[in-house]
């Protein structure tokens, strides 16, 4: 075998394998990056799920505070109206 041949063959299988090696490094990188980017999503929807649930809590006092506070509205206007009477006249 000549010398140029055995320079072209080492040329090739070198080029081959830092391909094939350089292939494999940037699939694994990419997987690496999509499972980061999956735990990254996975707990970003926790947070988004514990505060909605926070949320939910947050306007259920809300709601319950609303209420006992039309209920003491109510027990005022009765007093009241016992005090000085109201006509309701609805006019239409």
């Amino acid at each position: 075998m000549s010398r140029t041949a055995k320079i072209t063959l080492a040329t090739s299988i070198v080029a081959s394998v830092t391909i094939v090696w350089g292939v494999h490094y940037l699939q694994v990188k990419e997987k690496e990056s999509m499972h980061a980017n999956i735990a990254r999503e996975e707990t970003r929807e926790l947070k988004r799920l514990h505060e909605e649930n926070n949320n939910i809590d947050n306007k259920a006092e809300k709601f319950k505070q609303n209420i006992r506070e039309l209920e003491q509205q109510i027990q005022l206007q009765e007093e009241y109206e016992k005090v000085q009477p109201v006509n309701r006249h609805v006019d239409r």
